[in-house]
């Protein structure tokens, strides 16, 4: 008997991660505070933290810049 491959796409949804990862406590304050520590461990020598907050169209965007 041959078998038979059955393939499914798995999307990610970002909305359902945050939901579980708030779940078991770690938070927006929490996400961006790793990001922050991560640059200073990949030597950034500037982490700029930029963000909006106005309902649905709410935004945040970190750039860090390295040591070369």
């Amino acid at each position: 008997m041959a078998s038979r491959k059955i393939t499914y796409e798995v999307i990610p949804s970002a909305s359902r991660l945050m939901r579980s990862l708030r779940d078991v406590g770690y938070d927006f304050n929490h996400a961006v505070a790793d990001i922050i520590d991560n640059s200073i461990a990949a030597r950034a020598s500037e982490v700029t933290i930029d963000m909006r907050f106005d309902g649905e169209e709410s935004w945040v965007r970190i750039d860090r810049k390295s040591v070369v």
